[in-house]
């Protein structure tokens, strides 16, 4: 059989398609899932996002963080960031969102995606997520005029008492 009679141009394109199927194929397996993010990498991020939040608010002693993640048993790193009350509510959240679009910036470099998000009152809470494992639980909220201003001291009756041992 001469190898002109084998390559007809039909079945020249049923070999095409096979091939270009079976590439096709071999693209579209499914990919292997992300491996869990270690811990000290986890706690590296937050440290990244305080970073950012504090550059963004500017205040100090407005961020605190715990560096809890533990993926294997549920545990987030947490993050609370108190922002004072802005001089109207246009500039409170133009403030929340220029730190949200800050903390999203480094969850979308390091591969966390943010859940939906939940806000009510003064409080936001956000959630990032590595492979759909919780990395991250940030709450973001708007401290009022009454926490923020100083207030007097105490009167001397409402002070607590001191204990003191003597031995």
């Amino acid at each position: 059989m001469p190898i002109g009679n084998f390559l007809t141009p039909r079945r020249g394109r049923n070999f095409l398609f096979l091939l270009a199927s079976l590439m096709l194929l071999a693209g579209c397996r499914k990919k292997e899932n992300n491996p869990p993010l270690p811990p000290a990498r986890v706690h590296t991020i937050t440290r990244e996002m305080m970073h950012a939040a504090g550059s963004e608010i500017r205040e100090r002693g407005g961020i605190e963080s715990k560096l809890e993640f533990d993926a294997l048993h549920e545990r987030a790193d947490g993050m609370r960031i108190s922002l004072h009350p802005g001089a109207s509510a246009q500039a409170r959240n133009e403030s929340l969102a220029r730190l949200v679009q800050s903390l999203d910036r480094i969850a979308t470099a390091n591969g966390l995606a943010r859940g939906a998000g939940q806000a009510t009152g003064n409080l936001t809470h956000l959630e990032y997520r590595h492979a759909g494992v919780l990395t991250h639980s940030i709450e973001i909220a708007v401290r009022t005029e009454a926490e923020t201003a100083p207030g007097p001291a105490p009167p001397i009756s409402r002070r607590k008492p001191i204990a003191v041992a003597i031995k």
